[in-house]
């Protein structure tokens, strides 16, 4: 939507008398998030376009949990009602629906490199603990949503070493399938833990919550290898990063041994999962050039069975495979 329709969306359904609206930030697909000016303050607005009727109903979710958050005693970014008393505006048209949800704008940045881990740990501890009594709707995601479905992306492009990443993604799962299962943020990188300038840590973009394996949100979180190119350091930078987050992450919610000598294993599904959620996103690039992500498929896959490959083989040597 162009910004004059934003603030007639805006106008229309808040209590807010806009002084100016920016762009905050863009994505690929769509969906925007705006800052919103009014004379004593500002907002953050977030556009979620085109949605299909599950992915409605995904981000329909992601609100009631952030709204079961603010009832509870987890630091939460307070939601902006509309006139109606609604948390969220929907319009739908034929073939496509859209969602506008408005919050306070909190000032602030990510958390620091290792200073504020253990803060981290503990926003992420009281999380997990309070969503344990959630009696909301989370979608479960098991094997396919994890290993299985990038696996047939490759069968799809008949890649030759689909069934290579079919064996190691099964003694992933292999590994996994039986840690605990509950509430999963699912996208905990840097990005989406935001720290207030007087300290306090929130949790952002619940947009792929869902019940699955609590571990994996620690796991992304404390991760500190290079995505793209294997860099032997990245082992100890997570293992640093991840006894710091711990110590917080225990006062507010237990763990048990199993699931945190898994975390190295979660990194290795972790490049399943965004491998393909990549593909989903950006589409199967067959052209030669590699000059960025995605940009030629099958290099892509090449670099990333390697990188697999030696991963695996420094898990072994540190006993945590």
């Amino acid at each position: 939507m162009e910004i004059q329709d934003i603030q007639n969306l805006i106008q229309n359904n808040y209590d807010i008398n806009i002084k100016n609206i920016e762009v905050f930030r863009g994505s690929m697909n769509g969906n925007c998030t705006y800052t919103v000016y009014d004379k004593h303050k500002k907002y953050f607005l977030k556009a979620v376009n085109n949605l299909a009727s599950f992915e409605m109903e995904t981000a329909l979710n992601s609100v009631d949990i952030q709204l079961y958050l603010l009832n509870s005693v987890v630091p939460s970014i307070p939601i902006i009602f509309t006139k109606d008393g609604l948390p969220c505006v929907r319009i739908e048209k034929p073939n496509k629906k859209y969602m506008y949800i408005m919050y306070d704008f909190i000032d602030g940045k990510g958390p620091e490199e290792l200073e504020d881990m253990e803060e981290a740990g503990k926003a992420l501890g009281k999380i997990h603990y309070v969503m344990k009594n959630y009696n909301g709707r989370l979608i479960e995601r098991g094997k396919y949503y994890f290993i299985d479905r990038y696996v047939d992306l490759m069968r799809k492009y008949q890649y030759p070493k689909a069934e290579l990443f079919g064996e190691y993604g099964n003694e992933l799962w292999e590994k996994i399938k039986n840690l605990p299962r509950g509430y999963c943020h699912c996208d905990l990188y840097d990005g989406n833990m935001h720290k207030t300038e007087n300290g306090a840590i929130y949790l952002v973009d619940f947009d792929t919550s869902c019940y699955g394996f609590p571990v994996y949100d620690i796991a992304l979180f404390c991760n500190r290898t290079d995505y793209f190119n294997f860099d032997c350091t990245g082992y100890e930078k997570t293992k640093v990063r991840l006894e710091k987050f711990l110590k917080g992450y225990q006062q507010c919610n237990k763990i048990s041994a199993e699931e945190i000598s898994s975390v190295y294993i979660m990194l290795g599904v972790y490049h399943f999962q965004l491998c393909a959620q990549g593909i989903e996103s950006d589409g199967y690039h067959s052209d030669t050039e590699d000059n960025g992500y995605m940009s030629n498929t099958l290099i892509f896959w090449e670099r990333q069975y390697d990188w697999l490959l030696r991963w695996k083989n420094q898990c072994l040597k540190m006993n945590s495979w």
